[in-house]
């Protein structure tokens, strides 16, 4: 037998085979000690050396699964440089980067969007919005004109929303955003990159810090946003991210 060719359920299979042999082996023996004839020639002697290699191939082959599972297993506990033949692997952690992806689309609807359309929206009147384009130009992107995201925080910032460590985590989330959307092959194929799940909480911190807040401003009886339900569905069941029990993204009181 070949073991470079076997899989570990292949030497399962082929162990099971050999013992079968050996079963149909001592049947035949049983049946020559007790004078039933035979067409196969010395039914004891063939018996033994039917038993002997099916006993052989038997343990062969569960030594083979005994090595093929101990080999998988090193393959997912021992560190290593490459994760392109472990497809399981590489579906979690791309299911994660889209994760990522997504949620930070929802950090900016969060903390941009929103903004943006407490000045104007597609709904405001074209005369109208000229004017409320100029006054969100001059309040809100002036802040800093090369990011409306971070310009976006320095308002928030001024409004006692954010603090200046959330800023700076925001930035953070951005830098891990754009990694992961520049550089998705080195998920597939690096063991040494990967998708920083403790960014997740952060991000849902700041998602549910900033939308509270315009709720609240709003006058909103509702606790939570949508953006909020989504992302923790997203977040905990799909992805299995446990927030936690005091998750941000929970209200208070429940």
């Amino acid at each position: 037998m070949n073991s470079d060719k076997f899989t570990s359920r292949e030497y399962l299979v082929h162990a099971v085979q050999s013992i079968g042999k050996a079963w149909t082996a001592w049947k035949i023996v049983e049946s020559s000690q007790q004078g039933r004839t035979s067409d196969t020639g010395d039914p004891t002697g063939l018996a033994i050396f039917w038993t002997i290699d099916a006993l052989l191939q038997g343990v062969s082959g569960f030594i083979g699964a005994l090595d093929e599972s101990v080999a998988a297993k090193e393959l997912i506990e021992y560190p290593h440089n490459y994760k392109l033949f472990e497809p399981t692997i590489i579906r979690h952690d791309l299911m994660l980067a889209g994760q990522f992806l997504t949620a930070f689309e929802m950090l900016m609807g969060s903390i941009v969007n929103q903004l943006r359309v407490s000045f104007y929206s597609d709904r405001t009147s074209e005369e109208e919005k000229e004017i409320k384009k100029k006054e969100y130009v001059s309040e809100v992107l002036a802040l800093d004109v090369k990011s409306a995201l971070h310009a976006s925080c320095l308002w928030l910032q001024g409004q006692g929303v954010l603090t200046e460590k959330d800023i700076l985590a925001v930035d953070r989330i951005r830098r891990v955003r754009n990694d992961i959307a520049h550089r998705l092959p080195a998920l597939v194929f690096s063991r040494m990159w990967y998708v920083p799940i403790d960014q997740f909480t952060v991000l849902a911190e700041l998602v549910s810090k900033v939308d509270i807040w315009w709720l609240e401003r709003a006058g909103a009886k509702e606790s939570r946003s949508g953006s909020m339900l989504l992302l923790e569905y997203m977040l905990e069941s799909v992805a299995h991210i446990d927030l936690g029990e005091e998750s941000p993204l929970r209200p208070k009181n429940s």
